[in-house]
């Protein structure tokens, strides 16, 4: 299996749209919560299949099922973008 470079958006990319495995999507929902992006609960409710990145971008989309509004779940956007300074996302 290839390595994911999640530096690079095209790479991110790929990782999310299934291309290096469901490992390496696990992986990375695991490293967002380890830096504090998502909490530990937030990780098991996103929506793969909605998940993209669009121009250095991270979009998730964290569906809660017990909660609704409306009769519908609840869901809770997330965008995370890279940040301009490289020593602080390599």
């Amino acid at each position: 299996m290839a390595a994911c470079n999640l530096s690079h958006p095209a790479y991110l990319k790929q990782c999310l749209n299934g291309s290096f495995g469901w490992k390496i999507t696990a992986n990375l929902y695991w490293l967002l919560s380890v830096t504090d992006f998502l909490r530990t609960s937030d990780i098991h409710r996103v929506d793969g299949e909605r998940s993209r990145v669009e121009q250095e971008l991270l979009y998730l989309v964290i569906v809660v099922p017990k909660e609704k509004r409306g009769g519908r779940p609840i869901e809770k956007p997330c965008q995370i973008k890279l940040h301009a300074d490289i020593i602080l996302c390599p």
